[in-house]
């Protein structure tokens, strides 16, 4: 369905604080008692607002980034490197048939660096530099030689950088607390119809690929992954924070949902803007809810 980009724009910076949702309760078989929400004004699929921003990067430095636990997520693990080296590649043969030559990428929230790693190998005529919340993790690839900006997306310090003409956001926007003032911050750290390319798992609206038990968090409060994007969604919030989609993978046969888009004007307030029908959010939850059920007798024995 389509909203204007003013509503839309309403919406995002809402949600959370408001009761415009429709909760799904089923989904706590598969949680710690938390539920997700499929937001009435965007179609997102998200959870509850319990932590600030702040917070919200504290926990992933300090619980996740450190944790030992195989179930916890580390860009060491090869899946992990695998499609960020998928993302480099992707935008390596997009820049090769770009209308002018790109000089500079950064990669925003590069946690433990691995992107910036493949892009030295994919990108060695790019100037590269990366933006990263942990001190520890800034400063251990800074020591690799990399520039790294210690700092958190959404808090402004980006106002001072110099503009690149290529950015990167990878599996970073889902865990956002405030999305809309993400890419409307890299915007402005973005040249001029420069490109920012947005990579996150591919699962929502597309066909079921893992059981819920293996998605939804029985550990960790939900909001460390607050946002569940689908194409329209992740497409929808670029557009709204001023850029405009103009490559997408094949994200419905893939793990991986990666949209490259370019840099232009915010839109108009009356522009029309295609979301994802709540009620077909929350039925395609419910199927997947009644699916996964079937999924775990499948399941092989500890």
């Amino acid at each position: 369905m389509d909203t204007s980009a003013a509503e839309l724009a309403t919406a995002f910076r809402k949600m959370g604080t408001d009761d415009s949702v429709h909760p799904l309760e089923f989904l706590s078989h598969w949680s710690n008692g938390d539920l997700l929400y499929v937001d009435a004004g965007t179609g997102i699929l998200r959870s509850a607002k319990r932590h600030s921003a702040a917070q919200i990067l504290e926990y992933w430095g300090e619980k996740i980034f450190k944790s030992s636990s195989p179930e916890d997520y580390s860009a060491v693990n090869p899946f992990a490197q695998a499609r960020l080296l998928y993302v480099a590649l992707t935008i390596r043969n997009f820049l090769a048939g770009a209308d002018r030559r790109m000089k500079s990428l950064c990669d925003f929230a590069t946690g433990e660096g691995y992107f910036l790693r493949h892009a030295r190998n994919c990108f060695p005529d790019l100037e590269l530099s990366a933006t990263e919340g942990s001190p520890t993790l800034a400063a251990k690839l800074g020591a690799e030689g990399f520039p790294v900006l210690n700092c958190g997306l959404g808090e402004g310090a980006l106002s001072e950088a110099t503009p690149v003409d290529v950015g990167v956001l990878t599996w970073t926007l889902c865990n956002c607390i405030d999305p809309l003032a993400v890419p409307l911050e890299i915007r402005d750290a973005i040249s001029e119809s420069g490109y920012l390319c947005v990579a996150d798992s591919s699962r929502i609206m597309v066909p079921y690929r893992k059981s819920l038990r293996d998605y939804v968090s029985q550990v960790h409060p939900l909001d460390i992954h607050p946002f569940c994007f689908s194409h329209r969604a992740l497409a929808g919030l670029l557009r709204v924070a001023g850029f405009v989609p103009v490559y997408t993978n094949r994200y419905f046969d893939s793990d991986v949902l990666c949209i490259i888009a370019q840099r232009v004007e915010l839109p108009a307030a009356d522009e029309p803007i295609e979301v994802d029908d709540p009620a077909a959010v929350v039925r395609f939850m419910a199927q997947w809810h009644e699916q996964s059920l079937g999924f775990e007798q499948l399941r092989p024995a500890p």
